[in-house]
């Protein structure tokens, strides 16, 4: 089964309450920012202020700031909605939450030291960094877990990282930001206990897991020592009488 299925069972928000918080709080905050320009401008990240005015928040607090709709939509259904979520799934909520956080502070930080060594006083907005730590720790789940996914997912993960590094190198593309949140999420998957058996608990099928049974082992069904015809009447009659009434 694609890691992209979740459980119809169950709702979006009970799979997902990290994937569901991060969505809600980034629309709304979009929304608030898109309608004073003052929260805008405070919660824009750049590396200047952080370091000389001591504006630490910045380096969180971009996260919720976006330049337009469409950069919106994009880190919040495709980074968020679909690929966060189907590894919040895989990981559970408490490993995906540290890989998504620690992977925007680490592209933050990542965009702080260029700004300050750059002296660059143009702001940086966005919740790519986290997004591009999703691709990352997905990265290696490839890598080192191919057996979980499917061979479409394998190729559309590939595919999908392959045309965001390229887009990171566009003009007006904050680089550090994405990259380093793209190394962060690998080694994050790395370091974390990521078990073997952790999509099998979460509901997720290897598409590739039908057990092996070797055709030589049934012949040795044929072995099996014939009951002693006596007993036919009594299949239960080579046992023991003594046991409990159930």
């Amino acid at each position: 089964m694609s890691i992209f299925r979740a459980d119809p069972s169950k709702s979006f928000a009970h799979t997902n309450p990290i994937s569901t918080f991060l969505m809600v709080s980034v629309i709304f905050a979009y929304f608030l920012t898109s309608i004073n320009d003052d929260l805008f401008y405070l919660f824009a990240l750049n590396g200047l202020r952080v370091i000389d005015n001591g504006e630490y928040w910045r380096v969180v607090s971009v996260w919720f700031v976006h330049g337009n709709l469409l950069h919106l939509l994009g880190n919040v259904f495709f980074g968020i909605f679909i690929f966060g979520a189907a590894l919040e799934r895989i990981l559970g909520w408490k490993k995906y939450a540290v890989v998504f956080f620690a992977s925007g502070l680490f592209a933050s930080f990542a965009i702080v030291v260029l700004d300050y060594i750059q002296d660059s006083p143009v702001p940086t907005v966005g919740i790519s960094g986290a997004v591009f730590g999703v691709l990352g720790a997905f990265l290696y789940l490839i890598l080192r877990r191919s057996h979980w996914f499917t061979e479409s997912d394998i190729s559309g993960i590939k595919g999908l990282i392959f045309i965001n590094v390229i887009f990171s190198l566009a003009p007006g593309i904050s680089a550090p930001g994405h990259f380093g949140g793209l190394i962060a999420g690998y080694l994050l998957a790395a370091i974390l206990p990521i078990g073997q058996d952790r999509r099998r608990k979460k509901g997720f099928g290897d598409p590739y897991g039908d057990p092996y049974i070797d055709p030589a082992s049934l012949d040795e069904l044929d072995d099996v020592e014939e009951v002693d015809d006596d007993d036919d009447d009594d299949p239960f009659s080579k046992y023991d009488k003594d046991f409990y009434d159930y």
